[in-house]
């Protein structure tokens, strides 16, 4: 593989509002978009409204969670807009 995830943080957040995500991995830099799934059998998904690229090893997203049902979410990040698979943390 010719990128990572490593950690993500923070791991929790409210359904209140923004919640801003750090991902730190390797090789991100030329990540598309950036999304949480829910981990259940409803499939919804959340994009963030924004994300930075800070550097190849780090991303920073914003997701508005206002009103939405709190289940766990996989965060995933799409290399290629048409062709890649995203990754699953």
């Amino acid at each position: 593989m010719s990128y990572e995830i490593l950690s993500v943080t923070p791991d929790k957040g409210s359904n209140t509002g923004t919640v801003t995500v750090v991902i730190d991995g390797s090789r991100l830099d030329s990540t598309y978009a950036v999304r949480l799934r829910a981990d259940d059998s409803t499939g919804f998904v959340l994009f963030a409204d924004t994300f930075i690229i800070v550097s190849p090893d780090k991303i920073i997203a914003k997701f508005n969670f206002m009103c939405v049902r709190l289940p766990f979410y996989y965060i995933q990040c799409q290399i290629d807009p048409l062709f890649a698979p995203f990754l699953l943390i």
